[in-house]
């Protein structure tokens, strides 16, 4: 069922399920969704400020205000703009798309001493605001992603079809800038001596030598090197 913006019900949405879905101006299509841009509100969940439009034949992408968007469903976005040509632009260099920083990176669980992947996220439409609610770790929604699906069950018996968590204990987005959205940390850094060497290795892996730097400088001279050792 179609969720209209000015439908106060609350509607949930996965992200894999509207990434590359159709944006409607005017009954025309004008791209595909290819990502969110999101902002911290002052609250614990950040709001959708931008609709990221993808575009074929070479033309430039398109940034839409979310107020511009006066649909949103899982089958389409339909936008009321005047032109196009208005909204080619990139998103800032420090704004946070959703799909690129947060899709599939890492994140560390401080309680578990564990690395989880983010599979999926789980965004509600409220309001008529779109908020980011919860990270989804499952391979339930890895395997939907790839329309294996109906493995699921098989590939991972066990498995709990949903493995949520609240984006409020999620690391807040501003504090993750510096690492370029590359993993994304919920832990402190007074929290980093905390976690195993080998869990601390894992994610190093994927960060750059500057990120690198940044976290080693977090850490005590005994953890630094048992980590660098991937002990």
């Amino acid at each position: 069922m179609n969720a209209t913006i000015e439908n106060k019900n609350q509607q949930k949405f996965f992200l894999s399920d509207i990434i590359g879905k159709r944006v409607v101006n005017k009954q025309k299509k004008i791209g595909k969704l290819a990502d969110l841009v999101i902002k911290e509100n002052g609250g614990a969940f950040p709001v959708v400020s931008h609709i990221y439009v993808g575009r074929s034949f070479g033309y430039p992408p398109l940034l839409i205000d979310w107020e511009k968007v006066k649909l949103f469903s899982q089958k389409e976005s339909v936008v009321d703009i005047d032109s196009v040509d208005n909204y080619q632009k990139e998103p800032e260099e420090n704004a946070v798309l959703l799909k690129d920083y947060v899709l599939d990176k890492k994140v560390l669980d401080v309680e578990e001493r564990d690395v989880d992947v983010v599979y999926d996220i789980v965004i509600t439409l409220k309001n008529n605001k779109l908020y980011i609610c919860d990270v989804d770790f499952s391979k339930h929604r890895l395997y939907k992603r790839m329309r294996l699906g109906f493995l699921s069950g098989m590939l991972s018996p066990d498995e709990e079809q949903s493995k949520t968590v609240s984006w409020a204990y999620i690391q807040p987005l501003a504090n993750v800038r510096s690492f370029k959205g590359d993993v994304k940390l919920r832990v402190l850094k007074e929290r980093l001596n905390a976690l195993r060497p080998v869990d601390l290795a894992d994610v190093l892996e994927e960060m750059d030598h500057e990120q690198r730097v940044k976290i080693f400088d977090e850490l005590n001279e005994e953890k630094a090197s048992n980590t660098f050792r991937g002990n």
